[in-house]
């Protein structure tokens, strides 16, 4: 029985890194999932014990023993160690647990192949956000899965931010875009509080300084549905500071650069499939 909207559901989680740490202490937190009705699956006994501690669920290093009757598996490991963990949860998967992947670059085919022909999987691209429940994650599901099923997956993932639905055919993007997009804008933050430093302000103010006009610029857009060109525009006084900069950054490709990193991203996250 569902009670105070947690799911009664039993979860185990493979992998307990920065990702699958933050989806599982995301529904502990939010009252989702009841602590004893997950468990997470890591080799490092270390990563294990903090998790217990933090999030008071079940932990096991055994991959076998830490998915039997659990009707929700959530893979969350590195492309590099996949196809280890694809063939131990192959073993002894049966037809009625859903899949959730939120392993990089591996496609619906090849989850499914390396899952001894398993239908029910959902592929998800989270962001790192999701640490403080503010990520964004992007699903695509194999034709099998049920309507049912989506959206209980979406509602799990809100545990740690928004969700939107998209086709597979776009997840390179998405992952280009959103999932490797905090790295850029903290790449970003990172300059624009040097550059504060090189023109004099302490690095205290620097950073206050830049963080607030981020977050402040981030809440613009989202609060007031103007697209950013407008926004930029109202700023953009004839003659004045601001359209200096902004020639300055359009020489030095700023755009350009944006666009490349996210292709870059995009095209390396398809050669992380084959």
């Amino acid at each position: 029985m569902e009670e105070n909207g947690s799911i009664d559901r039993q979860i185990a989680v493979i992998g307990a890194g920065v990702m699958g740490s933050a989806i599982i202490k995301g529904l502990v937190g939010s009252g989702m999932i009841l602590p004893q009705d997950l468990t997470a699956i890591d080799i490092d006994p270390i990563k294990l014990e903090t998790l217990a501690g933090e999030a008071g669920i079940n932990t096991t290093g055994d991959i076998t023993n830490g998915i039997a009757d659990r009707s929700i598996i959530i893979l969350a490991v590195k492309p590099q160690t996949a196809n280890i963990v694809l063939e131990a949860v192959s073993a002894s998967i049966s037809k009625t647990q859903l899949v959730l992947s939120i392993i990089a670059g591996l496609s619906l085919s090849k989850l499914s192949s390396g899952l001894a022909g398993h239908r029910c999987i959902i592929r998800c691209m989270p962001n790192t956000p999701a640490l403080i429940g503010k990520g964004i994650t992007a699903i695509a599901s194999l034709p099998e899965v049920s309507l049912t099923e989506i959206d209980l997956a979406e509602r799990l993932l809100k545990a740690v931010g928004d969700v939107v639905r998209v086709g597979e055919s776009c997840m390179d993007a998405v992952t280009g875009l959103s999932g490797s997009g905090p790295a850029y804008v903290y790449t970003f933050i990172e300059a624009l509080i040097d550059a504060g430093v090189r023109e004099g302000l302490s690095r205290d103010l620097a950073r206050r300084l830049a963080l607030a006009t981020v977050s402040g610029s981030t809440d613009m857009v989202s609060k007031s549905g103007l697209h950013p060109a407008t926004l930029r525009d109202m700023v953009t006084s004839p003659g004045g500071t601001t359209i200096a900069a902004i020639e300055k950054l359009e020489r030095e490709g700023f755009r350009a650069a944006i666009y490349s990193a996210v292709a870059a991203a995009a095209e390396r996250s398809a050669e992380l499939e084959k």
